[in-house]
């Protein structure tokens, strides 16, 4: 099962967040490829320390500037990381992708309906 996953720290603002639900739209609508999305918040649990945010997708991560403008490329490069890697799971494995947040408040947005 394919995750992408979100890491992001209290200070940071919402960008990858933003940038992993936008790309998920886009992989149901564009590509016909549904993906489940949870949001996991793991402000009590273990996380290593990390240089800013990060989008995570397979053997790809993808390092996120949160003051960056052009959200649209970070979502661009999403998709295709998505895409590349979904390629190499066989049709019988579903696409599942994951945001773990290390942030103070847990955010509970809605699941994209498989």
């Amino acid at each position: 099962m394919l995750s992408l996953i979100v890491r992001q720290s209290p200070w940071d603002d919402d960008v990858a967040l933003r940038a992993a639900w936008e790309a998920a739209k886009r992989l149901k609508d564009e590509y016909s490829l549904r993906v489940l999305v949870e949001v996991v918040n793991e402000t009590l649990g273990y996380s290593p320390f990390r240089d800013g945010p990060t989008v995570s997708v397979g053997p790809h991560e993808i390092p996120v500037d949160p003051a960056m403008a052009n959200v649209e490329e970070l979502i661009d490069r999403i998709v295709q990381a998505v895409l590349e890697v979904a390629g190499l799971t066989t049709s019988e494995e579903e696409l599942k992708v994951r945001v773990n947040l290390i942030d103070a408040i847990p955010l509970n947005p809605p699941l994209i309906a498989a």
